[in-house]
C-alpha cells in the first residue's frame, strides 16, 4: 500500500526472508517515488507561494485566516519530507532487517512474537478511522452539492473569467470536482487558474498526502510494537527465574541478549529517528491548529462540528497510540531491573552486576533526532506544550482583534 503511494521502493517485500530485500535506483519503483515526490513538490511550492501572499495581506482576522495560510504548506510540506526519509530509509532498510534477523536468530530458543495478527489490528484500525475522517473532510468541502445550494456558488479564486459569467448552479452541482479542489484547495487556485486536469491531479495527490501522513504514525506504532515484543520476550525469561539461582553462564547468556536488543534498538532509532521527529512534530502542529479552529466562530453547520470534533478526537487518539507504542520501548527495557535486585546472593556474580549497570546507565528509547526520549513524561510534555502553544495564540489573536477595533473606533464616519 505505502509503495503505491510512492514509499519505501523496495523489491523483494514479499519474500519470506530479508535476504531477498535489496534497494535499486534504476527501478521503476524509484522513478515512480521521484514522480510522486515531484508533483508533491510543486503543490508544496504553490502553497508556499499562496502563505506568503496571504501573510502580506493586512485587515485579514488572525484566527479565522492562520490554517488558511499555513495549513496547506505544512500538509504537504509534510508529504515531501516524509518522501524523501522514506527513500533514504528504505536503502538502509535491507541491512536493518538483516541485523534485525541475527538477533531474531540469536534468540531462537524463545519462542517468537506472534506480530502479524497485532500488525494487521493496528494498521486496520488507523486506517479505517482515517477513512471515515477523510470521508466527512469530503463532504464539508462540498456542501453546493451535498444541501443543492442555489447561492453563493464555490468559485476557484483565480478564476475570474468564471466569476464575471457566473455559471447555472445546475454545472456547479454536477461539477464535483470543480467544487471539491476549489474550496480544499483554494491556496493553489488563488495561485493558479483551474483547470479540469488539475483537478484530477489535485484529487488525487491530496490522498496520497493523507496516506503518507497516517503511514508515518502507523509505521512508528509498528516498528514500536515490535522492539518491545522483542524485549518482552527476554523479560518473561527474567521474570520466571526472579528470586532463582541461576549458573554465571545463563546470567552472561542473557546479558549478551539483552545487549543485543539494545544495540538493535539504537540502530532502529538511528534509521527512523527522522521520521519519528516528523511523526510528532507534524501531529503538534494539526493538534493546535484544530483547537484554534475550535475556538473560533467558524463551524457554521452540524457537519461542520461533526467533522471538527471528530477530526480533532482521532488525530489525538492517533497521537496518544504513537506516543504509548513507541513509549512502551523504553518500559519494556527495563521490566527487567526488580529481577536483578532480588538475584539471591549465592547466584550475584560480575554478569548480574553488569547487566545492572547497562539497564540502570543506558537509556534505551526511541527518540526525534536525540532532541526528545519518545517515554510515557514525554507526552506530559506535549501536552503542555500545546496548552502553552494555545494561551499564546489565543492571546495574540485578543490583542489583534483589539488593535482592529480600536482602528474601527478613531475611523471617522462620513
Amino acid at each position: 500500500m505505502a509503495q503505491c503511494c510512492g514509499l519505501m521502493p523496495l523489491h523483494g517485500i514479499c519474500s519470506p526472508t530479508s535476504a531477498h530485500l535489496y534497494f535499486r535506483r534504476r527501478s521503476a519503483r524509484f522513478v515512480y517515488c521521484l514522480c510522486v515526490a515531484l508533483v508533491l513538490g510543486v503543490v508544496e511550492l504553490l502553497s508556499v507561494i499562496h502563505m506568503i501572499t496571504a501573510f502580506c495581506i493586512s485587515g485579514v482576522g488572525f484566527m479565522s485566516s492562520i490554517g488558511y495560510m499555513t495549513a496547506g504548506a505544512v500538509f504537504y510540506g509534510n508529504s515531501c519530507m516524509a518522501l524523501w526519509l522514506f527513500a533514504r530509509l528504505a536503502r538502509r532498510w535491507p541491512a536493518l532487517m538483516a541485523a534485525w534477523s541475527r538477533v531474531e536468530q540469536a534468540t531462537w530458543r524463545w519462542r517468537r512474537p506472534e506480530l502479524a495478527l497485532r500488525f494487521k489490528v493496528i494498521t486496520g484500525v488507523i486506517l479505517a478511522t482515517a477513512l471515515v475522517e477523510h470521508i466527512l473532510s469530503i463532504l464539508t468541502n462540498i456542501p453546493d452539492l451535498l444541501f443543492h445550494k442555489k447561492h453563493n456558488a464555490t468559485v476557484c479564486p483565480g478564476d475570474q473569467d468564471l466569476v464575471e459569467k457566473r455559471v447555472n448552479m445546475e454545472g456547479w452541482q454536477n461539477d464535483f470536482l470543480r467544487v471539491y479542489s476549489c474550496r480544499s484547495h483554494s491556496f493553489i487556485f488563488t495561485v493558479v487558474r483551474y483547470q479540469t486536469w488539475m483537478g484530477v491531479i489535485v484529487f488525487i495527490i491530496s490522498k496520497i498526502a493523507t496516506f503518507i501522513w497516517n503511514y508515518t504514525d502507523i509505521f512508528v506504532c509498528l516498528l514500536g510494537s515490535a522492539l518491545t515484543e522483542t524485549y518482552n520476550k527476554l523479560n518473561q525469561r527474567m521474570l520466571s527465574v526472579n528470586g532463582k539461582s541461576l549458573r554465571q553462564q545463563e546470567w552472561q547468556e542473557m546479558r549478551e541478549h539483552y545487549a543485543m536488543l539494545s544495540s538493535l534498538t539504537k540502530t532502529v532509532d538511528e534509521n527512523i529517528s527522522g521520521i519519528v521527529l516528523l511523526s510528532f512534530t507534524n501531529n503538534l502542529y494539526f493538534i493546535c491548529l484544530q483547537l484554534l479552529n475550535g475556538l473560533s466562530p467558524n463551524l457554521t453547520s452540524a457537519l461542520d462540528s461533526v467533522y471538527f470534533f471528530g477530526s480533532f478526537v482521532f488525530l489525538l487518539a492517533r497521537t496518544v497510540a504513537v506516543t504509548l507504542f513507541a513509549a512502551r520501548v523504553h518500559d519494556e527495557s527495563r521490566v527487567a531491573l526488580p529481577v536483578l535486585y532480588n538475584c539471591p546472593s549465592d547466584s550475584y556474580c560480575e554478569e548480574v552486576s553488569r547487566l545492572q549497570v547497562q539497564i540502570t546507565a543506558d537509556e534505551i528509547a526511541l527518540t526525534g533526532m536525540r532532541f526528545f526520549y519518545v517515554t510515557r513524561n514525554f507526552m506530559l510534555a506535549m501536552i503542555g506544550a500545546i496548552v502553552t502553544y494555545e494561551v499564546v495564540l489565543l492571546q495574540f489573536s485578543v490583542a489583534m482583534l483589539s488593535n482592529k477595533a480600536n482602528t474601527t473606533s478613531d475611523t471617522p464616519s462620513h
